[in-house]
């Protein structure tokens, strides 16, 4: 019987000390990593990127480019950054004709507002399924670039595949985004890649102006990613003692995700910035009145905060949770599960979550993940306060490849399990 952790359904965790000491390298940022890799793909022979993603997203995304597929069909799989930013990369390709096509769940995902901001641009795309949706026929034309508008208020990521295409197009282009626009610092984050490798951008909400240019020849190190951090920030807060550096991690950061440190600082972890990158250490756990936090701009984050408010009894309201049903999996409801089933009393609304109580955990409780990443490694960290199951632990690869060899190295202890009881 083949119990290596590609092969298993199931991964048993525990901590025996709960006590954390060490060097984790982290993947480099997968949001950077695929606006890098798009924009290589635009302006060949300009970029060099070091430190990129090691993540499946990011691996595919590359895969895709480096074989220089313009004809036949294209699946982007799970990887909804890739599927994004490939429609409107493929849009802007003369003699590009490609069916792009992904999951089962990729065709849940709306795609609607960018086709219609392509389509204005004189885009030629065709639903090949449900209107609004993946899979989508693309076949690729010079765009000119001018004025386009964009509904902002379901994903930066139609914005910002708008940003990466824009310096590239004759006329450049004049983005106007409609609704009040979710996850801005992402938008930020492409236009300081932009201006990082020399292209031109200004970004003045709800406006943003990309003008033709090209970039600089230049070397590019990815930062490692602040996603990943939190789960770290996590451990440090749920362990009896915790001393993580984490290096390459820069203060302050392009990425919006690392507004973490804050959230942790006012829960029990302190962040010491060196240079070389950060140190986080367990301190005294403040115990707060009820929490309102507001993660519109950081949704990636939401389960991590989730997991961490109900694991020390931390009544809280996490709000601007508006995009956590169109992700991997609606991250929402199973949030609601799983905090539910591990013994916390919590509320789910529309657009936000309500921790009321913490969690009582049972001896090997068993965390469904959902086919979703960060769902897997936001409840690991439970281990540190009893021994947990995960199911599908192989889907953290999405993101984080080597997540669970990192928890061996503090000290965690794995076995993995082709079953497990409720």
């Amino acid at each position: 019987m083949d119990l290596s952790p590609e092969n298993s359904s199931y991964l048993r965790l525990w901590h025996s000390t709960g006590q954390l000491c060490g060097r984790i390298e982290l993947p480099g940022s997968k949001s950077e990593s695929n606006r890098l890799l798009i924009l290589s793909a635009i302006y060949p022979d300009t970029l060099k990127i070091k430190g990129l993603s090691t993540a499946d997203d990011t691996q595919l995304l590359q895969q895709i480019l480096t074989s220089k597929q313009s004809l036949g069909s294209v699946h982007c799989r799970m990887a909804g950054t890739a599927y994004r930013f490939l429609t409107a990369y493929y849009a802007a390709t003369p003699g590009a004709h490609v069916l792009l096509t992904g999951s089962d769940r990729m065709f849940e995902r709306p795609i609607g507002p960018l086709v219609d901001a392509l389509r204005q641009l004189g885009a030629d795309i065709q639903y090949v399924g449900k209107e609004g949706f993946p899979p989508l026929e693309i076949k690729g034309t010079q765009l000119t670039g001018g004025l386009v508008t964009v509904d902002g208020s379901t994903s930066s990521q139609f914005i910002t595949a708008l940003m990466l295409i824009g310096c590239s197009l004759p006329l450049g282009l004049k983005i106007h985004i409609q609704g009040y626009p979710v996850s801005v610092p992402y938008i930020y984050l492409t236009a300081s890649t932009l201006w990082q490798v020399g292209l031109k951008v200004d970004v003045r909400l709800p406006e943003i102006h990309l003008y033709p240019s090209s970039p600089k020849k230049s070397v590019v190190r990815v930062e490692p990613d602040w996603s990943a951090a939190s789960y770290w920030y996590l451990m440090a807060l749920l362990s009896q003692r915790a001393e993580i550096y984490l290096p390459g991690l820069r203060i302050p950061s392009m990425q919006g995700d690392s507004v973490v440190r804050g959230y942790f600082d006012a829960l029990g972890v302190e962040t010491v910035f060196l240079g070389s990158g950060i140190r986080i250490f367990k301190k005294t756990q403040s115990q707060n009145q009820s929490l309102q936090l507001d993660l519109r701009d950081t949704p990636d984050i939401a389960q991590t905060l989730a997991v961490a408010l109900a694991a020390i009894g931390q009544s809280g309201t996490l709000t601007g949770l508006d995009t956590l049903p169109l992700k991997e999996t609606d991250r929402l409801l199973a949030l609601h599960n799983e905090l539910t089933r591990c013994g916390a009393r919590v509320e789910s609304h529309t657009h936000s979550l309500t921790i009321r109580s913490s969690l009582h955990l049972k001896q090997n409780q068993l965390i469904h993940t959902y086919g979703d990443h960060r769902m897997a490694m936001a409840f690991a960290p439970l281990a540190l306060l009893s021994p947990i199951v995960i199911q599908n632990p192989s889907v953290v690869s999405k993101s984080y490849p080597t997540f669970w060899q990192d928890l061996k190295k503090v000290g965690f202890s794995i076995e993995y399990l082709n079953s497990a009881k409720e």
